[in-house]
Formats: structure tokens, C-alpha cells, sequence
């Protein structure tokens, strides 16, 4: 295996993850901005920035009854065999713990 190919790896996806904590602070202070001026869209030169929204329900205990019971025929149909498996295979890294953008 190329050794220089996971430490690359390795830095970009430390680059990434400072990046993506830097993104999302930014984010939270750009939506609190929309909230306090009451904007939901606003076009620049960069691009357009919307205000979005999702809602999340919290179901009775019949609905939470029912999806037990399709957890468990889920689990069923793949014990049997009649449930049809896809694979898919993909790259997990962890960074060794304490490690920093200086020591990778």
C-alpha cells in the first residue's frame, strides 16, 4: 500500500474537518442574522442564501408500535432470506486520538 497516499489522505481530511467546524459556526451566525433581521432569502455575488426550515414530529406510542413491529419484520425477511442485500463499500478513516493538522 502507497504510504504517501493515506497521509495525504490523512491531512485533507484534517484540512476538511477544521474547515467544516469553521463552516459551521459561520452558518450559525448567518442564520441568526436572518432570524433577527426576518430575511429568508438574500442574492449576493456569491450566490443565494436561503433561510430553511424542517420540521420534526414526535409520534404517539401506536405510530412508535408500528414501527417496532416493521423493525422486527425487517429483521425477519433478512433472516429468511427474502430480503435482497446491496453492499457497498467505502474508505473509514479515524485519526489517531489527540492527533492535530501538525502531527498528521
Amino acid at each position: 500500500m502507497n504510504n504517501e497516499l493515506l497521509k495525504q489522505y490523512s491531512e485533507l481530511e484534517l484540512a476538511f474537518t477544521a474547515l467544516e467546524d469553521e463552516r459551521t459556526a459561520l452558518r450559525g451566525k448567518i442564520v441568526w442574522e436572518f432570524i433577527a433581521n426576518k430575511v429568508e432569502k438574500e442574492e449576493t455575488a456569491y450566490g443565494s442564501f436561503t433561510l430553511g426550515r424542517r420540521s420534526n414530529y414526535t409520534y404517539t406510542d401506536k405510530i412508535k408500535l408500528l414501527e417496532d413491529k416493521v423493525k422486527i419484520a425487517k429483521h425477519k425477511e433478512v433472516e429468511k432470506g427474502l430480503a435482497t442485500e446491496k453492499v457497498t463499500e467505502y474508505l473509514v478513516y479515524k485519526p489517531h486520538a489527540g492527533e492535530t493538522e501538525t502531527t498528521a
